[in-house]
């Protein structure tokens, strides 16, 4: 008679993700989307925690300069301005400082830097004023209210022509109007008319 072999019971997989010591020693790429969103924060804020415990609560110049990227001078200029306070060691409070620090960056990428630094909103406000201004004259422009200043000069220039051209006429509507002149009489009068215009052209004529 043959014996029935019962064939290995396997155990139910467990539903659900759990956060274990393994998970927890690994990435997050590792556990991928089976944590929900809320689980996967609060997972976050645990490893931020865990990562502040490590950290001294106070650094010296130097140390704190590493930790943000920034050179020792401007961490010397930032405790000058009182953005960062010493500690009564003399070292700086990592937390506190960094926390002034990066709410300094925000205040200044929002415009509202401290006197001294760029004032973005003013830039701002100042591009957009000349902006209008450029319309505002474009728009006088279309309605005939201003010329262009090379189209003015290019008048009074044809302007001055005909009026130095009747000028130098003078001396010949003279003789013909006053036929008892003299040769001489004419030709003094041409001499005071040039010289009147060499004048009013600053010796250019």
């Amino acid at each position: 008679m043959k014996s029935r072999q019962t064939p290995a019971t396997r155990s139910p997989a467990k539903s659900g993700t759990k956060l274990d010591d393994q998970a927890d020693a690994g990435s997050f790429e590792q556990i991928g989307d089976a944590l929900p969103v809320e689980a996967k924060a609060s997972a976050l804020r645990g490893r931020a925690k865990k990562a502040a415990a490590l950290l001294p609560a106070e650094v010296s110049t130097k140390d704190f300069a590493d930790l943000v990227g920034i050179s020792a001078r401007t961490v010397q200029n930032l405790i000058a301005e009182r953005t960062i306070e010493r500690t009564a060691s003399g070292k700086i409070p990592l937390a506190e400082a960094t926390a002034a620090y990066c709410e300094r960056l925000r205040k200044s990428a929002a415009g509202r830097a401290e006197a001294g630094d760029l004032d973005l909103t003013a830039e701002r406000a100042r591009l957009a004023k000349e902006q209008a201004d450029a319309q505002e004259m474009k728009n006088a422009v279309g309605r005939g209210e201003l010329l262009k200043a090379a189209d003015v000069q290019r008048a009074w220039a044809d302007i001055l022509r005909m009026v130095q051209a009747l000028m130098l006429s003078l001396s010949s509507k003279v003789q013909q109007k006053l036929p008892h002149l003299t040769a001489h009489d004419i030709d003094e009068i041409d001499r005071v008319v040039r010289r009147i215009l060499e004048e009013a052209s600053g010796g250019a004529a």
